[in-house]
């Protein structure tokens, strides 16, 4: 094999991540509990709910937090606890 083969035979090996694709709404539904299910969905567009996300995680950070009745830091909280 000459190196351009073996590089992509290297590159052929790698997979990508199977991370579960799902949309903003899905991850708030199945991943928070209330009272954080509503407040995130309320805080958050419409036309964002549908927006495709890997985790929970991407999912909280569609909306801004610092702007949110909430606030920053209880977002934050939410996040760490759910992250672990």
């Amino acid at each position: 094999m000459n190196e351009a083969q073996l590089l992509q035979a290297f590159y052929d090996d790698i997979k990508e991540p199977d991370y579960p694709e799902k949309s903003v709404g899905w991850w708030f539904n199945t991943g928070l509990q209330e009272p954080y299910r509503s407040q995130a969905i309320r805080n958050t567009k419409d036309e964002l709910l549908d927006t495709i996300r890997i985790s929970l995680g991407t999912a909280l950070n569609g909306f801004n937090w610092q702007g949110s009745p909430e606030g920053y830091e209880y977002w934050y909280k939410v996040l760490n606890r759910h992250d672990h």
